[in-house]
């Protein structure tokens, strides 16, 4: 055999063995686990056949057959490594694949998938395994894929939707901030208005509703004529009846609201910015005999809110309440925006008192300190001779309530303040003699607050200016509201609420038997001191028997008269007969006396007046027909004779009381109380008291009066300023327009304006009148130009506020035409003022009215002024012309 046969004999046995090793490796893939073994040994022993075979034919051929049969081993090794590599990496891509259908997928795979994975009797070649694993992959990918776009898809949607509902947000809330904005604007707006219309300043504290109230009653009286001249004719029909009812005045009376109030034909010119409602509140009196008013008067205003009754609000006070177990509330005297002022009783000191009670949010009470701190600055200056041209705080505590812890400050009581006898001259002005007296003692203030404290009151006006009290009217009060008290409590006492626990009934008697016992003393108390007055007056001669009469018949209204009984019921009738008689008589109406008297006299033989016996017979009635004196020295006795008596009595009750109480140390404890709350009985100060007899209302006579200036509250040091916005709009001072800074000269401006206004019943400076598109600071500044003269430059360039009034040039931006009215031609012109007391009275008002601060005059200089010289000559002459003609023409 030739060497090529025997080679391809070689290579086509070499063939089938690789095809046989194959088919061998395909049984092994089917069956792994259980034919490799055997597969082997039987490959292994072919091998050793085929070399057994190789060597019996050739002998040279050997090496090379065993060199083939290594390599197909090695060649069979290698593709079993490979098969195990490939079935390792197979293996982890589909441990791969898992992880990555739990965490893409989570559902179950593709058929052929899931053949492959489970070992399926589907034969697979390699080939298709991979294809299967490439195609698989390509699934997952896709399906990663679509899961992203479907992820992507959805947090578009989600995201869509937020903005969506974001916007929607967006929109609703700038909906509601639009609606906020415009109620704020629309609440701004309104409260601009009223700012502009009340003159705000920017203080604090400042009263609201007793600011507007006093704008719209300032306003009304500014208007240019009356509406009708029909109701000045009927006033004047009832003046001129009552001055004819009333040429025999009765003693002790004051001239009527008629006559307060109406002006006669000679002052028409004059009543042009008068109001129709001030007229309309004038009525005459229909008893000639009637009581007059006091000159004290309470407030006119209306009573603050309930609401503001509450948590950080108002102190609830009831008349008959104590303070500090010394201050006992007789009647509410006003209120304002953060305090009720309420007239009290110290049973300490024996005298009266004005309590303010601060609402008790930290707002309030933080002002009420700054108030005390001034006022006890003040009160270092007591050693002054003008000390009392200003207001005095006696003390100062603080209570607590249902609504939180009060500031209180004690003042002494003040009467009337400028704004009422203003209203009560029906703007025409007080007398010169009074409002002379007003000036002078106004600016002693103001010169004890700036050379001594080194103060500015800041806030001057009519309403902060206010009368000493007068003892007499606060007794009237007194009177009236101890009536009252006992007439509704005394009631009371036995009828105790159901409601009520047994401790809340104990605790409410025993505070309602201390104020029953306080306003009994204080009647005595009332009672005593009246009867010493009336005493006093006897003794000069001046007290007359009618009088005399309604003092022991508790007719007077300063005077509590409970008893003891001086006459019958029949001696007051008989004796009040007799004193009509007598003034019809005076009168001259004999036709009409006598059928009185006729009537009179059947009247008191109807009732029994003969049958109890002569009323000439009665010790009294002697002692009152021919001695005032005697008489009220007779009363006296017997009012001391009772006392005594009754003292015995209730010493008597008392120590039965006493035995049954448990412990000695609580009788004694309670009699200390009790003693504690009666005030002191020591008669006056011995000086007669002319009111009694003679009351002169300064508002429309010439008279002595005193003033003080109160609601310093509002003040601050020269050198420290609270505020730079200060007084109010009518007075403020040109430089505080301007904001160019202010110091003492400021108030001496507001007391102008305050004098001229006393004076004439009028504003001397207007803003609120509309002058085109000029603001009312404009208008302010336009005023004074044309009254007092120019404004100086270096005053215009530091002003704050100049730019929005003036322009660069110093020419006003609104208002180009100005005419100047000078003081004095005003009085004459408009208020038919003599030319000398026009003269006078502007030379007096120009120093404090000049527009430059620094050569303003202080109040030192304006106190030597001859116009403040007081006249007694010119006191006479205007008394007689109040009775010839008006109280309101004195001044003319």
């Amino acid at each position: 055999m030739s060497h090529k046969s025997m080679s391809s004999k070689h290579e086509a046995e070499e063939e089938e063995a690789d095809e046989e090793a194959e088919e061998t490796n395909g049984e092994t893939e089917t069956d792994a686990d259980t034919e490799t073994k055997p597969e082997t040994e039987s490959i292994s022993s072919s091998c050793c056949s085929f070399r057994v075979e190789g060597s019996s034919s050739s002998g040279i051929q050997q090496p090379s057959a065993a060199c083939t049969d290594l390599s197909l081993l090695l060649q069979l090794e290698r593709m079993t490594q490979q098969k195990l590599s490939l079935e390792k990496m197979r293996d982890q891509k589909m441990e791969q694949a898992d992880d990555i259908e739990q965490f893409a997928l989570g559902e179950t795979k593709s058929f052929k998938y899931r053949c492959y994975r489970s070992r399926s009797e589907i034969p697979l070649s390699y080939e298709e395994r991979e294809q299967a694993l490439e195609l698989e992959r390509k699934q997952l990918a896709k399906m990663e894929l679509d899961r992203k776009r479907e992820w992507e898809r959805m947090r578009g949607m989600v995201a869509l939707q937020g903005r969506e509902e974001l916007e929607m947000e967006q929109l609703e809330m700038e909906k509601e901030q639009d609606i906020k904005e415009k109620h704020l604007m629309r609440k701004l707006a309104s409260e601009q208005e009223q700012l502009m219309q009340l003159d705000q300043s920017d203080y604090l504290f400042v009263d609201l509703e007793q600011e507007s109230q006093q704008q719209q009653q300032l306003i009304k009286r500014k208007q240019d004529h009356y509406d009708s001249m029909e109701l000045k004719e009927q006033l004047k029909l009832r003046v001129r009846d009552q001055k004819a009812k009333q040429k025999a005045p009765h003693v002790g009376s004051r001239p009527s609201e008629d006559q307060a109030n109406v002006d006669d034909g000679s002052e028409s010119d004059k009543d042009e910015d008068r109001d129709e409602d001030e007229d309309e509140t004038a009525e005459v009196s229909k008893d000639d005999d009637a009581v007059t008013l006091p000159l004290v008067t309470p407030y006119t205003y209306v009573n603050e809110s309930p609401s503001d009754y509450r948590p950080g609000g108002y102190h609830p006070v009831k008349a008959g309440d104590s303070f500090q177990q010394r201050y006992f509330a007789i009647s509410k005297l006003g209120w304002g925006h953060y305090s009720t002022v309420w007239l009290c009783f110290d049973t300490v000191r024996s005298c009266y008192c004005a309590i303010k009670l601060v609402k008790s949010a930290e707002l309030y009470a933080e002002s009420a300190r700054h108030e005390i701190r001034l006022l006890r600055h003040i009160s270092e200056l007591d050693d002054h001779p003008l000390r009392d041209r200003l207001v005095n705080m006696t003390d100062s505590f603080s209570t607590s309530g249902v609504n939180g812890t009060h500031q209180c400050l004690v003042f002494d009581v003040l009467g009337d303040n400028m704004l009422m006898l203003i209203q009560r001259s029906c703007y025409q002005g007080l007398p010169l003699y009074n409002v002379k007296q007003i000036a002078y003692q106004v600016l002693q203030g103001l010169y004890l607050m700036h050379d001594q404290g080194h103060l500015i009151h800041t806030d001057l006006k009519p309403e902060n200016v206010l009368l000493v009290a007068d003892e007499l009217s606060l007794r009237r009060q007194a009177t009236a509201a101890s009536k009252k008290y006992l007439d509704t409590h005394q009631r009371q006492l036995s009828q105790a609420d159901a409601k009520l626990s047994k401790t809340a009934k104990r605790r409410l008697r025993t505070k309602t038997k201390l104020s029953i016992s306080f306003f009994q003393a204080h009647r005595k108390w009332l009672r005593k001191r009246g009867i010493d007055d009336l005493l006093l007056l006897a003794k000069h001669g001046l007290l007359t028997t009618k009088m005399a009469l309604d003092a022991v018949t508790n007719q007077l209204p300063y005077l509590a008269y409970d008893g003891p009984a001086i006459f019958s019921a029949a001696e007051v009738r008989q004796l009040r007969l007799g004193q009509e008689q007598s003034s019809a008589e005076q009168v001259g109406d004999s036709q009409t006396s006598s059928r009185a008297r006729r009537r009179r006299s059947k009247m008191a033989e109807s009732e029994g007046v003969h049958s109890s016996g002569s009323a000439s017979s009665s010790k009294a009635v002697k002692l009152l027909q021919s001695s005032t004196e005697n008489f009220m020295r007779y009363v006296q006795k017997c009012i001391e004779n009772d006392e005594k008596d009754e003292q015995e009595r209730s010493s008597e009750s008392h120590h039965l009381h006493s035995k049954r109480m448990k412990t000695k140390k609580g009788a004694k404890k309670a009699a200390a109380q009790r003693q504690a709350d009666l005030p002191d009985t020591t008669s006056s100060s011995g000086k007669l008291n002319m009111g009694m007899i003679e009351r002169k209302d300064p508002a429309l006579q010439p008279c002595p009066l005193r003033v003080v200036i109160a609601d310093v509250g509002n003040a601050c040091f020269v050198e420290q300023h609270v505020t730079e916005d200060i007084q109010t709009r009518e007075y403020r001072a040109v430089e505080v327009i301007l904001g160019a800074g202010y110091d003492t000269s400021a108030d001496l401006w507001s007391a102008a304006c305050l004098f001229w206004e006393l004076a004439t019943g009028e504003y001397l400076f207007e803003p609120n009148k509309w002058r085109g598109d000029a603001s009312p600071d404009e208008v302010h500044i336009a005023n004074i130009i044309e009254t007092c003269g120019p404004i100086p430059k270096e005053l215009i360039a530091r002003g704050e506020y100049s730019p929005e009034i003036f322009n660069s040039k110093g020419e006003l931006l609104n208002i180009k035409k100005l005419v100047p009215h000078p003081l004095h031609q005003v009085l004459m012109e408009r208020y038919n003022w003599s030319p000398r007391d026009a003269r006078e009275f502007a030379d007096f008002l120009k120093p404090m009215l000049c527009t430059n601060p620094h050569r303003r005059t202080t109040a030192f200089s304006a106190i030597n002024h001859p116009w403040l010289l007081l006249n007694d000559e010119d006191d006479e002459d205007a008394e007689d012309e109040e009775e010839e003609e008006d109280p309101n023409e004195s001044h003319a």
